[in-house]
């Protein structure tokens, strides 16, 4: 229950169903390979590496070099409070241009 209401609010705060798995995953299981992120996700490990640069160019998740694995953290949950204030600072700036498009009833 907890977890669903958990992806839930990923979903709320902009990412895709699939990118709330993958970091929710990310989150829970620290450092580790996208097999990891996959089992623990319960998607496809073809699917994580698409869904992995998503967020990674979203600035949710990172990249490091362990010998020869990659191996990806997600970054802390604030970041996502970032995410938000982005997309409303963005969305400020064209309001009025939404406003001016607006026609009131008559």
């Amino acid at each position: 229950m907890r977890e669903r209401k958990l992806l839930s609010a990923l979903q709320d705060a902009g990412l895709t169903e699939k990118e709330a798995a993958v970091y929710f995953a990310a989150l829970t299981l620290g450092p580790a390979t996208v097999l990891r992120i996959a089992r623990s996700s319960g998607l496809k490990r073809t699917t994580v590496y698409s869904v992995v640069e998503s967020l990674r160019q979203k600035g949710l998740m990172a990249e490091e070099i362990r010998g020869f694995r990659k191996v990806y953290t997600a970054e802390p949950p604030e970041r996502l409070s970032d995410l938000i204030e982005a997309r409303k600072t963005s969305f400020s700036l064209l309001l009025p241009e939404f406003a001016a498009l607006y026609k009131f009833p008559a």
